[in-house]
Protein backbone atom coordinates (compact mmCIF):
# COMPACT_ATOMS: atom_id res chain seq x y z
CA UNK A 1 0.00 0.00 0.00
CA UNK A 2 1.34 3.46 -0.57
CA UNK A 3 1.36 6.30 2.02
CA UNK A 4 -0.90 9.55 1.54
CA UNK A 5 2.41 11.40 0.17
CA UNK A 6 2.95 8.97 -2.23
CA UNK A 7 -0.67 8.32 -4.00
CA UNK A 8 -2.13 12.07 -3.34
CA UNK A 9 -1.76 14.56 -6.73
CA UNK A 10 0.34 12.45 -8.66
CA UNK A 11 1.01 13.53 -11.99
CA UNK A 12 3.42 12.93 -15.19
CA UNK A 13 5.66 15.95 -15.97
CA UNK A 14 8.39 16.06 -18.30
CA UNK A 15 11.87 17.37 -17.27
CA UNK A 16 12.50 20.49 -19.42
CA UNK A 17 15.82 21.39 -17.67
CA UNK A 18 18.26 19.70 -15.12
CA UNK A 19 21.21 22.08 -12.91
CA UNK A 20 23.55 20.55 -11.37
CA UNK A 21 24.31 22.36 -7.77
CA UNK A 22 26.52 20.15 -6.30
CA UNK A 23 25.20 17.02 -4.23
CA UNK A 24 21.62 18.25 -5.71
CA UNK A 25 20.10 18.90 -8.91
CA UNK A 26 16.82 21.62 -9.76
CA UNK A 27 15.08 19.97 -11.96
CA UNK A 28 11.97 22.34 -13.97
CA UNK A 29 8.90 19.80 -14.99
CA UNK A 30 6.40 20.90 -17.20
CA UNK A 31 3.12 19.54 -17.99
CA UNK A 32 0.98 20.50 -21.00
CA UNK A 33 -1.97 21.58 -19.22
CA UNK A 34 0.19 23.87 -16.60
CA UNK A 35 2.57 25.44 -19.90
CA UNK A 36 3.88 28.27 -19.38
CA UNK A 37 3.99 27.53 -15.98
CA UNK A 38 6.99 25.64 -14.51
CA UNK A 39 7.59 23.34 -11.54
CA UNK A 40 10.98 23.45 -9.85
CA UNK A 41 11.81 20.43 -7.83
CA UNK A 42 15.06 19.77 -6.20
CA UNK A 43 16.99 16.01 -5.56
CA UNK A 44 19.72 14.57 -5.08
CA UNK A 45 22.21 13.52 -7.85
CA UNK A 46 21.68 9.48 -6.70
CA UNK A 47 17.98 10.19 -7.58
CA UNK A 48 18.02 10.96 -11.34
CA UNK A 49 20.84 9.02 -11.76
CA UNK A 50 18.60 6.42 -10.77
CA UNK A 51 15.55 7.47 -12.65
CA UNK A 52 17.81 8.49 -15.12
CA UNK A 53 16.47 11.87 -15.59
CA UNK A 54 17.39 13.89 -18.70
CA UNK A 55 15.88 16.84 -20.54
CA UNK A 56 12.69 15.41 -22.18
CA UNK A 57 11.89 12.42 -20.24
CA UNK A 58 8.57 11.91 -18.36
CA UNK A 59 8.69 11.84 -15.15
CA UNK A 60 6.05 10.65 -12.63
CA UNK A 61 6.30 13.05 -9.77
CA UNK A 62 3.57 13.19 -6.61
CA UNK A 63 2.56 16.72 -5.45
CA UNK A 64 1.62 16.66 -1.70
CA UNK A 65 -0.28 19.54 -0.38
CA UNK A 66 1.70 20.21 2.79
CA UNK A 67 5.24 20.35 0.71
CA UNK A 68 4.01 22.49 -1.95
CA UNK A 69 5.53 26.58 -2.19
CA UNK A 70 3.83 28.63 -4.77
CA UNK A 71 6.18 31.06 -5.84
CA UNK A 72 4.79 33.48 -8.78
CA UNK A 73 7.85 35.06 -11.19
CA UNK A 74 8.22 38.68 -11.20
CA UNK A 75 7.38 40.42 -14.74
CA UNK A 76 7.75 43.46 -16.48
CA UNK A 77 4.86 45.84 -16.73
CA UNK A 78 3.28 47.06 -19.70
CA UNK A 79 5.37 49.46 -21.68
CA UNK A 80 8.36 48.10 -20.58
CA UNK A 81 10.98 48.33 -23.45
CA UNK A 82 13.23 45.54 -23.52
CA UNK A 83 17.00 45.75 -25.20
Amino acid sequence: PHSDWQSANRVEMVAEHLEFLGSHVRLSLSHRDFRPAVVVAQSSQEVVRALQIVPGKPVEVSLPSERLRIYVEKTKGAGASHV
